[in-house]
């Protein structure tokens, strides 16, 4: 068993606590990814972790054996079988992929050329790159060796720092699916830290979402993104619209009409939640059994390739814009007149009490943002 928990932790550096009474699980032989903002504690958390830095309250266990108590490390990181891969691979410039390897290997392995070839077979790279150097490799085939580095001695535990920074778009792709091949083949538990959500949601089989210093948020990405634990989230995670609006009988009345919703909530002011791609354009009014099927003028359209992003004005929302997803070709100009519907269900969340000062609500004045 390679479970890896994190109970009660704490860190603070001088009097700013960086960690605070954070829990996390990483089941045995999973892949989990940790998103926050900047300065939400992600690196502080991965050097606890690997027993860099020393905790100030709590506890690290990997399996059976305990790691970390408290500020005593129970057993240093050299000897906490945890791969590591920091950020850009970090390997050794003038030793060759063999030599980078084989460094965590005791000595008299770590010119065994059968084992380091097979784990280069598991991280997608042949015998030829055996005696290159890392300034005769591509970015991506660095990363595949530094994982290859962390990989050897078989550890229990793969510890992943922003391990896809730098790249471009596609070789982003190909590395990300050779890191996850490879740690799926090893079957070793693995942790990964990102800014990167798109990155979380498609390598990770948890999500954990770390905002001040603790876990805000845990569960598989789709239910995350889905269903998420408050407005933050949901504005971190992507594009969405946060509408102001009435919860009656388990539906919520807003300005683009009456919206089924996700579980149930009391009757009352409420936060709804839509996200972008839950809501299609049309050339004409469409029967809509939902209720939903209103009217809207297009202010703006952004191309992204295989999706346009489409800002629309529509009375009664403040301030006046939704953002909508449209796949491919877009018929439509700025300027034009369409109608809107709803598909899925909308997440939310109680309002808090307005005010005259703030007639809309703090989150109502700003629906769109994206994370």
């Amino acid at each position: 068993m390679s479970e890896l928990r994190c109970s009660g932790l704490t860190k603070a550096y001088g009097s700013r606590e960086v960690i605070s009474n954070l829990d996390l699980t990483v089941p045995d032989g999973s892949i989990v990814a940790i998103v926050g903002p900047s300065g939400s504690g992600k690196t502080t958390l991965l050097r606890s972790i690997l027993g860099l830095v020393a905790i100030d309250r709590g506890t690290i266990h990997l399996g059976d054996s305990e790691l970390t108590h408290g500020r005593t490390r129970l057993v240093p990181p050299h000897r906490r079988a945890i791969g590591y891969v920091p950020q850009e691979g970090a390997l050794f410039p003038h030793h060759t992929v063999l030599e980078n390897v084989g460094f965590g290997l005791p000595r008299k392995e770590r010119k065994d050329v059968t084992r380091i070839d097979h784990i280069l077979s598991i991280v997608g790279l042949n015998a030829n790159y055996r005696n290159r150097r890392p300034h005769e490799l591509s970015g991506g085939e660095q990363r595949r060796v530094a994982l290859a580095r962390a990989l050897a001695p078989s550890p229990s535990c793969v510890v992943l720092d922003e391990p896809f920074t730098g790249l471009d778009a596609s070789l982003r792709q190909t590395t990300r699916t050779a890191v996850a091949a490879a740690l799926r083949a090893t079957h070793a538990t693995a942790v990964f830290v990102t800014h990167d959500q798109q990155e979380a949601f498609s390598l990770g089989d948890y999500i954990g979402i770390l905002r001040n210093g603790t876990i805000s948020q845990f569960g598989q990405p789709e239910d995350v993104y889905r269903e998420p634990a408050d407005p933050e989230t949901a504005q971190f995670l992507g594009e969405t619209n946060i509408l102001t609006g009435t919860i009656t009988k388990n539906h919520a009345n807003t300005a683009l009409g009456k919206l089924p919703i996700l579980g149930h909530l009391a009757d009352g002011p409420a936060h709804i939640l839509i996200r972008p791609e839950q809501l299609h354009l049309h050339g004409s009014a469409r029967p809509d059994d939902a209720g939903m099927q209103v009217h809207g003028r297009i202010l703006s359209i952004t191309f992204f390739g295989a999706h346009s992003l489409i800002s629309l004005a529509v009375n009664g929302i403040y301030p006046k814009q939704i953002l909508a997803h449209h796949q491919g070709h877009v018929p439509w100009d700025a300027g034009e007149d369409v109608f809107i519907s709803l598909t899925g269900r909308a997440a939310c969340f109680p309002a808090p009490a307005r005010t005259p000062a703030d007639p809309e609500g703090a989150i109502g004045r700003t629906p769109q943002q994206g994370g």
